[in-house]
């Protein structure tokens, strides 16, 4: 049985937060201050990709005897390629909200912003639901790009 809006007074739950779109930043800025699991492993596997990000370029330069302008160019190129993955992102948002139960799910974009977001209005997520909608984008994009490398 999924929670309605309507009943969840009568189940014991009490509204936390209504957030507008420019409200999303300190509110997952306030999430990862919280200790657990999966923030952390989030936050090590982004260090983790820097540090490798830096590696890279430090590597090009000395052993592969690379200009700074080149590795430049190479990190910008990365940048524009890495553009239509923003699209695939929020689809897959939305393919979480669909497999947690959500009925519809909406697509927007702000080109003037540059925010993308896939929404599942009036539909409720719990803690657990919330990081599977959270990091599904992460742990597939992540994965796809592991297994192009090799």
């Amino acid at each position: 049985m999924s929670l309605k809006i309507e009943h969840l007074d009568e189940q014991g739950y009490q509204l936390q937060a209504v957030l507008q779109h420019e409200e999303l930043v300190p509110f997952i800025q306030d999430i990862f201050k919280k200790p657990n699991v999966i923030t952390r492993l989030f936050i090590l596997l982004n260090i983790a990709l820097l540090a490798w990000l830096l590696g890279w370029m430090v590597y090009e330069m000395v052993a592969q005897d690379r200009s700074f302008g080149w590795v430049l160019i190479q990190l910008g190129l990365g940048i524009l390629l890495i553009l239509p993955v923003i699209p695939l992102h929020e689809w897959l948002h939305g393919m979480a909200y669909k497999l947690l139960g959500a009925q519809k799910v909406n697509y927007t974009a702000n080109f003037k912003k540059f925010y993308f977001t896939a929404q599942a209005h009036h539909f409720i997520v719990g803690e657990n639901g919330f990081y599977w909608l959270a990091f599904t984008p992460f742990v597939m994009i992540n994965s796809m790009i592991i297994a192009l490398m090799f």
